[in-house]
C-alpha cells in the first residue's frame, strides 16, 4: 500500500498530462496566425458516385457539387472544453462543412433523368440496391482564396467505399450473433461487421502563391478517423433472418451525410492525433494525489482493523492457545478427551 501510494505521488509530480498537452498548446499558438489564411475561402466538393469496378465514365451513377460554408461549432464533438479528466485549452473553432439530408432513388429508377450527370447540380447520393453494395465516391476539392481569380483543384488520391466490411476470424459464432452490427458468414467461417459511410473530411494546407494542397504529413489526406482516412463510418444494423449475404436491408439509404474541410493546422486535428483518437490526455496530477491519499487511508483503516482483531484474539485464552501461546492451566479450559475427538 505504501509503495503504491509513493508511486502515485511521484506520478503527480511528473504531471504527464501537462507534458502530453504541450503539443496541443503549440498547435493553438500556430493556429492563431494560420486561421487568417483559412478564413474567407470559397469551397466546393465535386462529388462522383461510381460503380465498381470503374471501367469508363458510363459507370458514374451520380455527380454534382456540394458547396461548403464556414462553421464555428466543433463537430462531431460540440463541447471540446474538457476531456474525461480535466479542462482543455480553448481556441477559435473554424472549419467548412455541409450537411445533406436524404438520398435519391437508385440509378435504375432514375435512368431516364437527363440531368443525372449534370456537373452544376447539387450532388445527392443514390440509394444502394443489393447489387450496388460495392459503389464508391470520388472527390475533387475546389478552393478559391479571397482576392484570387484562380482556384486550387485538389483531386482526392483514392475513392472511398460507401459500405465497408470487416472480417474477424477470432470471434466465436455465438458471440458474433449477439451484436446487431455483425453476422457470422457460414461460408468463410468469420464474423463480419458492416459500416456505412456517413461523412467525408479532408485536410488541406496553404502553400506558396495562395495555393492549397492536401495535408498528408500525418499519413493521409483525411481527418475522419484512425489513419486519417477521409471516410467517417457508422456501424449498420443487420438483418439476421435475411437470406441475403451480407444480410443488409436494401435499398441502403443515406439519410444524413456530412462534408468537412479542415486546415492541417487545426488544433482539433492535433488533439485527435496526439491522443490517438481517444480524445483524452489522461489523469491529472490532482487525481493522482487523490488516488494516493485514498489508498493510504484505506490501507491505514485495514491495518487498524487487523491490529484490533489480533489484540482481541490474544486476550481470548482459547485464541491464545490457537495462536501457539502457553496452554492455560485453569480447569475451566480443560476439555474432556472425548469432546476433543
Amino acid at each position: 500500500v505504501i509503495g503504491i501510494s509513493i508511486y502515485l505521488f511521484e506520478k503527480a509530480k511528473t504531471d504527464e498530462r501537462a507534458d502530453e498537452m504541450t503539443t496541443l498548446h503549440s498547435a493553438i499558438e500556430n493556429w492563431k496566425t494560420d486561421i487568417d489564411d483559412f478564413r474567407d475561402l470559397e469551397v466546393d466538393f465535386q462529388m462522383e458516385q461510381w460503380k465498381s469496378p470503374m471501367k469508363s465514365d458510363k459507370d458514374i451513377v451520380s455527380q454534382g457539387l456540394i458547396p461548403l460554408s464556414i462553421s464555428t461549432v466543433e463537430e462531431p464533438h460540440p463541447d471540446m472544453t474538457h476531456d474525461r479528466h480535466g479542462k482543455l485549452p480553448s481556441y477559435e473553432v473554424l472549419h467548412y462543412s455541409a450537411e445533406v439530408s436524404g438520398t435519391t432513388k437508385t440509378q435504375e429508377d432514375t435512368k431516364d433523368d437527363d440531368n443525372i450527370d449534370a456537373e452544376d447540380t447539387q450532388f445527392s447520393l443514390r440509394e444502394l440496391g443489393f447489387e450496388d453494395l460495392d459503389q464508391n465516391l470520388a472527390t475533387t476539392v475546389q478552393i478559391w482564396s479571397k482576392g484570387q481569380s484562380a482556384s486550387s483543384v485538389l483531386k482526392a488520391p483514392y475513392r472511398i467505399p460507401l459500405l465497408r466490411f470487416k472480417s474477424r476470424s477470432d470471434v466465436p459464432h455465438k458471440q458474433c450473433n449477439k451484436y446487431k452490427s455483425t453476422y457470422y458468414d457460414p461460408l468463410t467461417r468469420v464474423c463480419v461487421s458492416a459500416e456505412k459511410l456517413v461523412g467525408l473530411c479532408y485536410l488541406v494546407s496553404k502553400v506558396e502563391d495562395q495555393r492549397w494542397e492536401f495535408n498528408n504529413t500525418l499519413g493521409g489526406v483525411g481527418c475522419g478517423g484512425k489513419n486519417f482516412s477521409p471516410g467517417i463510418y457508422h456501424a449498420m444494423t443487420l438483418e439476421p433472418n435475411s437470406h441475403q449475404n451480407p444480410p443488409i436491408e436494401t435499398p441502403v439509404k443515406f439519410d444524413e451525410f456530412n462534408y468537412y474541410l479542415r486546415s492541417g493546422s487545426d488544433p482539433f486535428v492535433t488533439f485527435e492525433s496526439s491522443t490517438e483518437f481517444t480524445l483524452d490526455y489522461g489523469v491529472t496530477s490532482s487525481d493522482y494525489r487523490i488516488f494516493a491519499w485514498l489508498i493510504l487511508i484505506v490501507g491505514f483503516l485495514l491495518f487498524v482493523h487487523s491490529l484490533v482483531t489480533f489484540i482481541n484474539m490474544c486476550r481470548d485464552p482459547l485464541q491464545r492457545q490457537y495462536l501457539g501461546f502457553k496452554k492455560p492451566n485453569s480447569a475451566m479450559f480443560q476439555y474432556d478427551r472425548d469432546d476433543q475427538l
